[in-house]
């Protein structure tokens, strides 16, 4: 543990404290999560000393976000945010999707021989775009290489 006061801790002291206010930790659970102290965690957000490799890494892993993020070097907390894009991927997935339905050319659009309804085919589009959003998501999250997270 380096116990030097040095830039990159000046952001991750604030970050580290509203993160665990985020997660309503007390610095004794977060100092048990990682076998350490509360003073420890204390000195962290005071930016009196500054976790280890290990820590840090740990500190990330607890609060789903980057170290870059921890460290300042980032604004983005989530590597698994959609970026516009995935947004604009999203949207024209869904733009064909809605034309297939319109044009009756997909089975979602009949449920047994019955025509869907325009309010329905709008429920059923708001499903899918959050279908969408989630699975996009969780790919990032999954298929993310563990060097950027």
């Amino acid at each position: 543990m380096d116990k030097t006061n040095t830039n990159k801790s000046t952001k991750l002291g604030k970050r580290l404290r509203q993160l665990r206010k985020e997660y309503c930790m007390t610095q004794e659970k977060l100092g048990q999560k990682l076998n350490l102290k509360a003073s420890t965690i204390s000195d962290y957000e005071n930016d009196i000393s500054f976790p280890d490799n290990e820590n840090l890494i740990k500190l990330a892993q607890i609060f789903k976000v980057t170290t870059d993020y921890l460290l300042g070097a980032s604004n983005i907390r989530d590597r698994s945010i959609l970026t516009p894009k995935d947004e604009k991927d999203i949207s024209k997935d869904l733009d064909k999707i809605k034309e297939q339905i319109k044009n009756q050319e997909n089975v979602i659009a009949n449920c047994d021989g019955i025509e869907i309804t325009e309010e329905d085919a709008d429920y059923l589009m708001k499903a899918i775009d959050l279908a969408l959003h989630r699975i996009k998501q969780k790919n990032k999250e999954k298929y993310t290489p563990k060097k950027y997270k």
